[in-house]
């Protein structure tokens, strides 16, 4: 069972790889590209902290982004939908297993970030409903979230 499973994701990010199965609206593949382009940014805010998870900490501390978040979840029905789908959504592994409070920003980005770290190491893949759901969701949210900042601040005029 645990190969068969091992197989299949190694097939999918394979054939991704290979642009065999990467569509625009692909949802893993949108996510892994606004978390790349989320990583360059908090890298940049945040250039003297040497560890990812600390930077995303910090990032979800910031007051105009839970701001964003609190004008979100108040005024944007899609955003609240993502959110109140990703409490009802357990995760494994170590560390936060469960998103129990949707309007603290900081407990949602790192429930955002575990499903990051989980997709990049290797427990996501495509053909899993579930997966494909908690990964949808996050990007939706991280979009949300982070779009204005990125456009505002990093945008080449």
């Amino acid at each position: 069972m645990a190969s068969e499973r091992l197989g299949t994701i190694l097939q999918e990010w394979y054939k991704l790889s290979l642009g065999e199965r990467t569509h625009v609206d692909n949802a893993f593949f949108k996510f892994i590209c606004l978390w790349v382009a989320f990583n360059a940014m908090y890298s940049f805010e945040f250039p003297n902290e040497t560890h990812d998870a600390k930077k995303v900490e910090k990032y979800s501390l910031l007051q105009d982004v839970i701001d964003k978040h609190g004008l979100l979840v108040s005024s944007n029905k899609e955003y609240k939908t993502a959110l109140e789908y990703l409490k009802t959504h357990s995760l494994k592994g170590r560390g936060v297993k469960e998103l129990s409070d949707i309007n603290n920003f900081n407990m949602v980005l790192t429930f955002i970030y575990k499903i990051r770290c989980n997709l990049f190491h290797g427990e996501k893949y495509e053909s899993n409903t579930r997966d494909k759901r908690l990964v949808e969701n996050a990007y939706l949210i991280l979009l949300n979230v982070i779009k204005d900042r990125l456009e505002s601040k990093f945008q080449e005029k």
